[in-house]
């Protein structure tokens, strides 16, 4: 019976950190934030995608230096097709 009870206190914690794991990502995946960890765990992330872009958008609100500062778009560096190359 113990052991059974051993399994069973595995399996929860596994799940718990499959669901901490999951959050993480669910959190990059949105690419609002520098380090997806800085937003704490709430099960209710999870489920709802509404509830997680708001908390996002809350806390950037309250530490917007936690923001990613990744350059987006065009930043006019690299290749570019169909510019003309010259040579000065």
């Amino acid at each position: 019976m113990r052991q059974e009870n051993g399994r069973y206190r595995q399996r929860a914690q596994q799940g718990d950190q499959y669901a901490q794991r999951l959050h993480t990502e669910l959190v990059r995946a949105t690419g609002q934030l520098a380090d997806p960890t800085d937003l704490p765990f709430n099960a209710d992330h999870l489920d709802d995608a509404d509830k997680l872009a708001a908390a996002i958008t809350d806390l950037l609100a309250r530490k917007p230096h936690l923001a990613n500062r990744r350059p987006m778009g065009d930043i006019g560096q690299g290749a570019v097709s169909g510019r003309r190359l010259t040579w000065i």
